[in-house]
């Protein structure tokens, strides 16, 4: 029984272990996650701020060429 016992227990440990193992890699996992998408967005983020410069670019030429039609 004594040695039923202890074999039980040992597996029964192993198990938990990895287990927790197991777990911590999922954890992982989704923290790389999480950061991948703050990643894309602060990129989507500078994207749209590229966009927004674009525009108040192509808004100054609009002014500059209304400026040389009126002179």
């Amino acid at each position: 029984m004594s040695e039923n016992h202890f074999w039980f227990h040992k597996y029964f440990f192993l198990l938990l272990l990895v287990l927790w193992i197991r777990e911590r890699e999922r954890e992982r996992e989704r923290e790389r996650e999480r950061e991948r998408e703050r990643e894309r967005e602060r990129e989507r983020e500078r994207e749209r701020e590229r966009e927004r410069e674009r525009e108040r670019e192509r808004e100054r030429e609009r002014e500059r060429e209304r400026e040389r039609e009126r002179a």
